[in-house]
C-alpha cells in the first residue's frame, strides 16, 4: 500500500511538471508567434527557423520543430545528461503552438500596422514570450535543446555561460540571417529584454511551485 502511495505521488509530479511545462512552452509560442506576425526580428533561434521556414517552404513552427530536433540529435551523442522530459516537449510542441498562435492571430492582420503599433506588439510578444520560457526552467524539468548545448559548450571549453550562449546565439542568428530570416528593431528587443522578463516569471513561478503541498522528495525524473 505504501508503495503505491507512493507511486501515485511520483506520477501526480509528473503530470503536474508535464501540464506545467506545457503551459509555458504554449505561452512562449503565443509570443513568438507575435513577433513573426510584425516581422522586425526575433530572436536569435527563431531568426535561424525563420531562415529554415524559407529555404524549407514549411511553416515556422515547423522550423522551430526542425530545428531543436537537430539540436535534440547532437545532445545524444554529445550532452545526453542533458536530456529530460522537458527537453523532449520542448522539441516537438513549440513549434505547435507557434502555429496553433499564428492561426488564431493571423485575422488580426498585425503587418498592417504603423511601425508605432508594430514595436508596441514587438513589446507584448517579448514580454509574453519571457513569461512562458520563465514558468518552463522554473519546473526544472530538463532545458529546451537549446539551452542544453550552451550548457555543453560551456562545459568544455573555457568560456562562462554568458560568453557561450552569446556566442552560440550570435551564429544561430547569422545562420538565420544567411537563410533569409528577418531580423530588426524586434532583435534588440528580444535581445534585451527577454532575459529580464523571464527571470522575473522564473521567480515568481518558483515561489508559486513552492507553495504547491506535494513531497519535496519524491522526484518524478
Amino acid at each position: 500500500m505504501i508503495i503505491l502511495i507512493k507511486s501515485g505521488k511520483k506520477i501526480s509530479i509528473l503530470i503536474l511538471k508535464v501540464c506545467l511545462i506545457c503551459i509555458g512552452l504554449c505561452i512562449n509560442g503565443f509570443g513568438l508567434a507575435l513577433l513573426y506576425s510584425v516581422e522586425l526580428g526575433t530572436s536569435p533561434m527563431a531568426t535561424f527557423s525563420d531562415g529554415l521556414h524559407n529555404i524549407l517552404g514549411i511553416s515556422q513552427g515547423n522550423a522551430n520543430i526542425v530545428a531543436n530536433a537537430v539540436f535534440l540529435v547532437v545532445l545524444l551523442f554529445i550532452g545526453r545528461r542533458y536530456i529530460s522530459v522537458g527537453t523532449i516537449l520542448c522539441t516537438f510542441t513549440i513549434g505547435l503552438y507557434v502555429d496553433l498562435a499564428q492561426w488564431i492571430i493571423g485575422p488580426l492582420n498585425l503587418i498592417s500596422l504603423p511601425l508605432p503599433g508594430k514595436v508596441a506588439v514587438a513589446f507584448l510578444g517579448m514580454a509574453i514570450m519571457g513569461a512562458g520560457l520563465g514558468m518552463y526552467v522554473a519546473v526544472d524539468f530538463g532545458l529546451g535543446p537549446l539551452e542544453a548545448l550552451v550548457g555543453v559548450i560551456n562545459d568544455h571549453t573555457s568560456l562562462s555561460y554568458r560568453a557561450s550562449k552569446i556566442v552560440f546565439d550570435a551564429a544561430l542568428g547569422v545562420l538565420g540571417v544567411v537563410f533569409g530570416g528577418k531580423i530588426g528593431i524586434g532583435t534588440v528587443i528580444s535581445i534585451g529584454c527577454t532575459g529580464f522578463v523571464m527571470d522575473f516569471s522564473r521567480t515568481w513561478a518558483k515561489h508559486a511551485l513552492a507553495r504547491i503541498p506535494l513531497p519535496k522528495n519524491a522526484d518524478a525524473r
